[in-house]
């Protein structure tokens, strides 16, 4: 039976591995033109920079 548990353990780590990667990996589709130059400029002022 410890066996089995020590075959599992890698085996179920890999699927939750394998699902996570899948899902970070996923096209997100077109992002909002308004949402990614507001991220834009919140990151530029994260930074100092005042150059447009």
């Amino acid at each position: 039976m410890s066996a089995l548990v020590w075959l599992l353990i890698p085996l179920v780590a890999t699927v939750a591995a394998t699902i996570y990667v899948i899902w970070k990996g996923r096209s997100r589709g077109p992002a909002s033109p308004y949402t990614t130059m507001s991220d834009h400029e919140r990151f530029k002022k994260a930074f100092g920079s005042d150059e447009k």
